[in-house]
């Protein structure tokens, strides 16, 4: 590794190659010259991983002439998941990200990817768009089937784990680094998986890949496939007794959750709902959508182009929401950091008796996360409280959002009591069925949101 080193770095690109020699000049060429039309301060960690080629010695030659590249080296082959995490622990900048030294997902990405770490995402990633052609029809076949076999077995809300362009907080991916264990290309998938297990703010950045055909793929499509399904099944046990949570029906699929909503509430009344909430959020606004199903608020909102971001524990729901379009993330709310997010509203939808007998305690924690406003909407007449105890019952059970059944519901009398003990300035019923109930919180913020 060179001894010349930049001291104040903004971004860091790990860059593994292994016998990728004869790519190295016009890529990094191209790297440099992305990164010099910014204002970030950068630097280049190649990790050659046990090349039998002349890649090591033009990867030293680029480390003598530029002080701002830099590189380790792997004696034997260890794994391109193991030289990314090699790169990663040995950056400076407080943005560190990888990409394939082919940049058959080209380098002119890397600015998207970190305006959105700067505002606020920790994990941004490219989503692979492919131009499909006779000579690439087989690997975006399995690509996509493989993208499916994820979602299958770890129902994660990210659509293409495999990308080899991610870009990340480094203070955020180092303490999820401990928890990988797949030295090899596997490790994408792995990473990816406990960044969303975690909590971490995720964005996928539709990119273009396109097939460089002037290099031999070290991809075996059908071979690789193979491996990657059965790795897949191996860490699907492993994974899925840390992070499933047996959930009904209700809370797994967006057709019958929304099925569900509309025979309680009637088409019209369940759009109520997200109309008023949406009538209460100014434009630009930063919104934090707690238990948000599927995003559906989000359709609501898109319209102001607010920064949103949805947080549910559910993942089959979550899916929806990445399809569209929204920001959304797979984490626990009782537990998530929720002052991270530096929202300006935070809503919370018919969940609040999810957290009885803690509610109030919970309450609490949203005001202090705001900045502007909490907003509150929770439904007074329920089918769980119904004086047929077969239909409270089954209700009951089928409101298990994977926390368990959830036992409890508010009267009218109890809901209202505890919101204005709360501090709730603005209660009125919503429906026939709920109460909607905002705080305004007196904070620092922008004028023009204060007065919204």
């Amino acid at each position: 590794m060179t001894n010349r080193i930049e001291r104040n770095v903004d971004v860091s690109i790990v860059i593994p190659a292994l016998n990728e020699g004869r790519l190295l000049t016009d890529s990094i060429s191209e790297i440099v010259q992305v990164m010099q039309q910014t204002t970030y301060r950068f630097e280049l960690i190649f990790v050659d991983d046990g090349s039998t080629d002349r890649t090591p010695q033009r990867i030293k030659k680029w480390v003598t002439r530029d002080p701002r590249i830099r590189a380790l080296f792997h004696e034997c082959r260890m794994g391109r998941g193991q030289a990314v995490v090699d790169g990663i622990r040995e950056a400076r900048g407080r943005y560190v990200g990888f990409l394939d030294i082919d940049l058959e997902v080209h380098a002119r990405y890397i600015p998207t990817m970190l305006l959105a770490l700067e505002h606020g995402y920790d994990v941004a990633i490219a989503y692979r768009i492919y131009k499909i052609r006779l000579d690439n029809l087989i690997r975006v076949i399995c690509t996509k089937g493989y993208r499916q076999l994820v979602w299958w077995a770890l129902r994660l809300p990210i659509r293409d784990t495999e990308t080899g362009f991610k870009f990340f907080r480094r203070d955020r991916i180092l303490p999820v680094l401990d928890e990988t264990k797949a030295p090899g290309w596997f490790w994408d998938t792995e990473v990816m998986a406990y960044c969303a297990y975690r909590g971490l703010k995720i964005t996928e950045i539709p990119s273009l890949f396109i097939r460089r055909r002037d290099k031999q793929s070290s991809v075996r499509v059908v071979r690789d496939s193979i491996d990657y399904a059965r790795s897949l099944w191996r860490f699907r046990r492993t994974f899925a007794a840390q992070t499933v949570r047996p959930c009904s029906p209700l809370y797994r699929w967006p057709v019958i959750y929304h099925l569900a909503m509309r025979c309680l509430y009637g088409w019209i009344g369940y759009h109520e709902r997200f109309q008023a909430i949406a009538a209460m959020i100014p434009s630009h606004a930063r919104v934090l959508d707690l238990c948000c199903g599927d995003g559906l608020l989000y359709e609501f909102l898109r319209p102001k182009h607010v920064n949103y971001v949805g947080v549910d524990i559910n993942a089959g729901l979550l899916k929806r929401g990445l399809q569209r379009g929204a920001g959304v993330m797979l984490a626990d709310v009782r537990t998530a950091p929720l002052e991270r997010f530096s929202a300006d509203y935070l809503i919370l939808q018919a969940s609040l008796y999810q957290f009885i007998p803690r509610h109030r305690e919970f309450l609490d924690r949203l005001a202090a996360a705001a900045r502007v406003a909490v907003i509150i909407v929770e439904p007074v007449h329920n089918v769980a409280s119904s004086r047929f105890s077969l239909f409270a019952t089954i209700a009951k059970h089928l409101t298990n959002p994977g926390t368990g059944p959830m036992p409890f519901r508010f009267t009218r009398e109890e809901l209202e009591q505890c919101l204005r003990a709360w501090g709730a300035q603005d209660i009125r019923p919503l429906g026939r069925r709920e109460l909607l109930a905002r705080r305004r919180l007196v904070k620092s913020v922008p004028r023009e949101q204060a007065t919204s």
